[in-house]
């Protein structure tokens, strides 16, 4: 039984069909958000004698609690999406 490998999908095309961005913008966009989700998801701003509770948890908790969540989105959106190197890779090898 002969095993071959699995044919591209071409997703790094459809990735490489938008116009590229400014490295300028790039550059600074995604440390920003993480550092904001950060500063977001550690409650050290919070006041200390604050006892409200939404849905019975501290809001300050459900707020470290969405932030969370925020950081896995953002973490497995950007692994979903192929890699400049990777794009430029395939490209070449598709086009050998």
């Amino acid at each position: 039984m002969l095993i071959m490998p699995l044919p591209t999908i071409g997703a790094c095309v459809m990735a490489n069909s938008q116009p590229p961005e400014d490295q300028s913008t790039t550059r600074w966009r995604w440390p920003f958000c993480y550092g904001f989700l950060l500063v977001i998801g550690v409650p050290w701003y919070w006041p200390h004698d604050d006892t409200s509770t939404w849905l019975g948890m501290p809001v300050w908790a459900l707020v470290s609690i969405g932030a969370s969540l925020l950081v896995s989105i953002l973490v497995s959106w950007q692994l979903s999406r192929p890699w400049r190197c990777e794009a430029a890779e395939d490209m070449d090898e598709g086009n050998a």
